[in-house]
């Protein structure tokens, strides 16, 4: 399988600065994909709280953390409802140094090749990369409802692997069938791995809390953000959850990274893990919100060619956008598509950079639904007249 002719280039950079002279003039009239001018409704229900010690440099290594973390493990016992020990839990600064913390560790374990479902989140591909790994994507499309083949990819033939996952996943906001997790496991060797990035999770309990039942495969890291969930992304507390014998190796790589913890967001952390059920209110006010502002954008989008996302669970979705009608090869649909979108002085970001596979008769707009609904729902209003007067 020659993912080369599957996937296009991340084109981030290139949209960035396409769309750079909006940004510059501030002349931004909708902004369905970026963080310009969010919203977390779960932001006025964080707990009062008196950060002392600023300066103090904390990182999670051995018991450094004493009490702090304890409290913040028991939380996490109620999230996943399982017996989760000090050494299941390694604390970080971020999702995305977890991830990187990881591609670490298994390297460090004898992988070579890490193996992407699609879509996917661009900087663990990078950072994958940069630290000499190899990369595969699975191509997933809408006409199949992104079931992932497995199969097709040939795993056994390049073993040890890690399997890299999302929950929910990544540019859909569905989470994973249960079914598929067991699947994906049985279809993995003793010697890979299985890798969960569950940034973006809602559910309280946490949707795959029973993969800690699998005692029978240890080989299972999974990555969350204590807060990204909620939309907090400003409190940087993020966390792995592995097998206990992985602990003092995953700890190591984070030392090779010589990143610190935040004081103040690790504080935030224990005032909210001092008040029980206090998480729970909060994943559940932003899921509120989230799926709430998704429902409304499918109104504005029901009759058009415009196809929302099923997002129910997490924050990043996408609006599917059916070209076919449009006259042209997918270049110029895709010019003309831009060209549009600058004129409604409206930022976008495309499938490329979600790691969609290419598919000629549909292109894809990221939504992020932590975000002031106006820009939500005017893109997707604003789709809809792309694609009728096309």
């Amino acid at each position: 399988m020659n993912n080369s002719t599957l996937f296009q280039e991340d084109d981030y950079d290139e949209l960035y600065r396409y769309f750079l002279p909006l940004r510059d003039g501030a002349q931004i009239d909708a902004d369905p994909s970026g963080w310009i001018d969010t919203y977390a409704a779960a932001a006025d229900l964080l707990p009062p709280f008196r950060v002392t010690n600023l300066a103090q440099y904390r990182i999670d290594e051995g018991r450094s953390l004493g009490s702090a973390k304890e409290k913040i493990v028991a939380l996490l016992r109620d999230w996943e409802q399982y017996e989760i020990e000090m050494d299941n839990v390694t604390l970080c600064h971020s999702v995305s140094e977890a991830s990187l913390m990881a591609l670490i560790f298994l390297k460090s374990n004898g992988i070579s090749t890490i193996v992407f479902e699609s879509p996917a989140y661009g900087v663990s591909i990078k950072q994958a990369r940069y630290v000499g790994l190899a990369t595969r994507l699975c191509p997933t499309y809408i006409d199949d409802d992104y079931e992932m083949h497995l199969d097709a990819m040939n795993l056994s033939a390049t073993t040890p692997i890690a399997l890299w996952l999302t929950q929910p996943r990544m540019s859909l906001g569905y989470d994973q069938p249960t079914s598929f997790i067991n699947s994906a496991l049985e279809t993995l060797s003793a010697r890979d791995f299985l890798v969960i990035d569950e940034a973006t999770e809602q559910r309280f309990p946490s949707h795959l809390r029973d993969l800690w039942s699998r005692v029978d495969r240890p080989n299972i890291l999974r990555l969350r953000g204590f807060l990204k969930g909620v939309g907090l992304n400003g409190l940087r507390l993020a966390f792995v959850l592995h097998d206990a014998r992985f602990r003092n190796e995953l700890e190591a790589a984070q030392e090779l990274i010589g990143s610190s913890l935040d004081s103040f967001s690790l504080q935030v952390a224990v005032a909210i893990a001092d008040t029980t059920g206090r998480l729970k209110i909060l994943l559940e006010t932003a899921n509120r919100q989230t799926t709430s502002l998704r429902a409304k954008a499918d109104k504005i989008a029901f009759g058009s060619e415009v196809r929302m996302s099923g997002l129910v669970n997490g924050y990043i979705g996408s609006a599917m956008l059916d070209l076919k009608s449009i006259p042209g090869s997918h270049e110029q649909k895709r010019k003309r598509l831009l060209s549009f979108c600058f004129d409604r002085r409206m930022p976008v970001l495309l499938s490329s950079t979600m790691r969609f596979a290419f598919d000629p008769n549909w292109e894809k707009v990221r939504i992020n639904y932590f975000n002031q609904p106006k820009h939500v729902l005017k893109a997707v209003f604003n789709f809809g007249e792309f694609l009728a007067g096309s």
